[in-house]
Formats: structure tokens, C-alpha cells, sequence
């Protein structure tokens, strides 16, 4: 038992190395600060299913983005909450329901896409916040790096738990290996 516990701690260490190590590789990246001159529309589509919790914060976010030029288009994945609703009180979003025999994150997102009238999608979670240039930044990174596809970080809030702080740890080592 006691070199199990051995091994254990060794293996915990040597992560908070890698972590550490990932972590110092990440800040060492040069911010990249967009530009103002880009005109492509974008659309933004969340795909939700019954998130009346999250919803009003992220359309919160979106229509207080700065960008001229985009649409919001939220697919309701068969919501039993209050999520339609919601989204009905903010009348510059398109929302779109998934018909009776259609479900799931993926067709959802597909629909999106389908009715979209944008250049660039753009899609996000509806658990999710952004800062005023979010949309500004994609897109701009978009035309200045002409990227088929682009995964942006995600900075998570960790709970006061240590298991919660070692899982946003993880996912941020998770992104920065990504990126």
C-alpha cells in the first residue's frame, strides 16, 4: 500500500510539473490584439436544452458585443424549463426550434448553420461569458490568420473545492496543449 501511495504522489508531482510547465509555455504566447477594419458578418449559434440558469447572462454578453455586423441564433433543443421564454424577451436573437423527431448538440448546431446569413459562425455554450470584443477578436483573428477553424481558450471559474481547482487546472493544460 505504501508504494502505491509512493507512486501516486511521485505521479502527482511530476503532473504539477507538466502543468507548470504548460502553464509558463502559455504566458510566454504573444497576445494577439485584432483589428477594427474588418467587415465580415458572423453569426453566433448556441444549441441549448434547458439552460433558463445560464441563458440570460449569455445573451447578455452577445447583444453587448462590439461589432457592427452579426447575428445571434440560439436552436432550442426540446427545453422543458424556461429557456424559450427567455430568449423571446430579447428581440434582436433569432430562435429556432429542432423539430419533433430531431435532437442533440449537433443537429442543433446544424440547423444553426443552415439558417444563418453569415460569412463566419462563430458557436459558443450557453454556460459561457464573453467581454464586449469577443466577436470582434474571432473574427479579426480569422482574416489576419485566414484559419479554417478556430478553438478559443476557455477561462473556467473554479469552485473553492481542491477538486475543483485541479479540474480547471486540467482543462487549462488540456487548452494549452490544444493551442
Amino acid at each position: 500500500m505504501a508504494i502505491f501511495i509512493l507512486i501516486l504522489f511521485l505521479l502527482l508531482i511530476a503532473y504539477g510539473f507538466l502543468i507548470d510547465h504548460y502553464r509558463k509555455a502559455w504566458n510566454e504566447l504573444s497576445e494577439f490584439s485584432g483589428g477594427t477594419g474588418v467587415k465580415i458578418r458572423a453569426s453566433v449559434i448556441v444549441a441549448v436544452r434547458n439552460e433558463e440558469r445560464n441563458i440570460g447572462k449569455l445573451l447578455d454578453c452577445l447583444v453587448a458585443q462590439n461589432y457592427p455586423s452579426y447575428e445571434i441564433i440560439i436552436v432550442d433543443d426540446h427545453s422543458t424549463d424556461n429557456t424559450v421564454n427567455i430568449v423571446k424577451e430579447y428581440p434582436s436573437v433569432k430562435i429556432i426550434s429542432l423539430p419533433e423527431n430531431i435532437y442533440g448538440k449537433k443537429n442543433a448546431i446544424k440547423e444553426g448553420i443552415k439558417n444563418s446569413t453569415g460569412e463566419l459562425i462563430i458557436t459558443t455554450d450557453a454556460d459561457c461569458t464573453m467581454q464586449p470584443l469577443w466577436i470582434n477578436t474571432v473574427v479579426s483573428f480569422h482574416h489576419f490568420s485566414d484559419a479554417k477553424f478556430i478553438a478559443a481558450p476557455v477561462n473556467m471559474k473554479p469552485g473553492r473545492s481542491i477538486l475543483s481547482i485541479f479540474q480547471s487546472l486540467d482543462f487549462l493544460t488540456l487548452q494549452g496543449i490544444t493551442g
